[in-house]
């Protein structure tokens, strides 16, 4: 792992204000990954450098690159529509739903708000998740607070720890879903 580096793409469609907003949120997903794998037993001397990239760098790089994006998520289920049921009446996420609110819902896919998206393969053996699941899903939230407290009234156990929270990463919570995949709920800092 020693002089790991580690990319980030951001969309570059984005007003110029927006790009340092993305820049910003590199920055923190450096630190928290920094972090994570510190955690995770990696050489301490190993370093993780994630190249701060300008408008005109990123500009430059835009025309070959070919993934823009997540297109989906496929995983299997038991009921699957019941957990489609279950993931679009707790956390609004799925076909016909829309969360970037400048366009109209589609009953084929989930129209997500731009932001960043962290892509990273962890160790086999972390316990960062659950050792029987192979991943875990980190949704980006805006109004944690009130999303907890929904979740709560609904009967779903949330879990918080002071530890997860920073000011340079933002607030995390914890929940499953009725098949028990962790999902990380992520508020980034204001």
């Amino acid at each position: 792992m020693k002089g790991a580096r580690l990319r980030f793409s951001m969309a570059l469609s984005q007003p110029k204000r927006e790009w340092h907003d993305q820049q910003r949120m590199c920055d923190l997903w450096r630190t928290r990954l920094a972090h994570k794998l510190s955690q995770d037993n990696y050489d301490a001397r190993a370093t993780v450098t994630l190249p701060r990239v300008t408008t005109t760098q990123a500009l430059s790089l835009a025309t070959p690159m070919g993934v823009t994006g997540i297109g989906g998520i496929f995983f299997r289920a038991r009921d699957p529509k019941a957990l489609s049921t279950w993931y679009k009446e707790h956390l609004q996420i799925g076909a016909g739903c829309n969360s970037d609110g400048t366009t109209s819902a589609d009953e084929w896919y989930w129209q997500t708000a731009s932001g960043p998206t962290v892509f990273a393969p962890f160790k086999e053996s972390t316990e960062y998740f659950a050792a029987d699941k192979q991943f875990m899903l980190n949704l980006r939230v805006s109004g944690l607070d009130a999303l907890l407290e929904s979740l709560r009234a609904a009967g779903i156990a949330v879990e918080t720890r002071a530890e997860w929270d920073s000011p340079e990463t933002g607030r995390f919570a914890r929940i499953h879903d009725p098949e028990g995949t962790a999902l990380e709920l992520w508020e980034p800092p204001a």
